[in-house]
């Protein structure tokens, strides 16, 4: 099974642990728009963020417990999104939790070492799909491509040449030399070519 978090996500086909954490990184800071949930949807989006954040926090797991004091971070309008108080525990507002879940997430999707075992990744990967489903802001919210993040790249697997070696093999062949020494065939090395004699005339006869 491929290491964390570069395995596949617990239930939503074609998708990674990795993509399932950049959108929680990227939707805890974009989610604390001020009125950005109001009205009607109020209550709802309480409750979501509130399942999020109960699905990756776990003060008992390294990079899952909760980085803030109660009172971090500060409201900045108070009585209005997201500076509400938390669905389910007293003295936490939503910006709180919206701020513990991008920390989560970006620690956790940092650190490859985290959750290795196989029983932990399959575990934890079902809690990530939890909060990635109730964070979920639809298309009315796509993450921008600039909030993906990469896993390593693949080792170069063994046998292959490095391309340096190849090149240097593929190149322009050196002519042979032949036993003479030379590199033409039919002149001996340091041969110099020969001179034409000059022709004589014979003298005529006078009669």
């Amino acid at each position: 099974m491929p290491s964390w978090p570069d395995r596949p996500a617990a239930t939503t086909p074609g998708t990674m642990v990795r993509a399932q954490l950049d959108y929680l990184a990227w939707i805890g800071e974009a989610a604390e728009a001020v009125r950005l949930h109001d009205g009607p949807d109020l209550e709802a989006w309480r409750h979501r963020v509130n399942k999020a954040y109960v699905s990756l926090m776990d003060s008992m797991v390294s990079e899952h417990g909760d980085p803030l004091p109660p009172d971090v971070p500060p409201s900045v309008q108070p009585g209005l999104w997201p500076d509400v108080p938390a669905a389910a525990i007293p003295g936490m507002t939503v910006r709180h939790q919206l701020t513990v879940i991008r920390t989560i997430a970006g620690n956790c999707r940092a650190h490859a070492n985290v959750h290795h075992q196989p029983a932990d990744s399959d575990a934890w990967a079902a809690r990530v799909q939890a909060a990635r489903d109730a964070a979920d802001h639809g298309a009315a919210m796509p993450m921008p491509d600039s909030a993906r993040t990469h896993g390593p790249a693949p080792a170069p697997s063994k046998g292959k040449k490095p391309a340096g070696k190849a090149a240097k093999r593929g190149g322009v062949k050196k002519p042979k030399r032949h036993a003479s020494g030379s590199s033409h065939p039919h002149r001996p090395h340091h041969a110099k070519p020969k001179r034409a004699k000059p022709k004589t005339r014979r003298p005529t006869k006078r009669r």
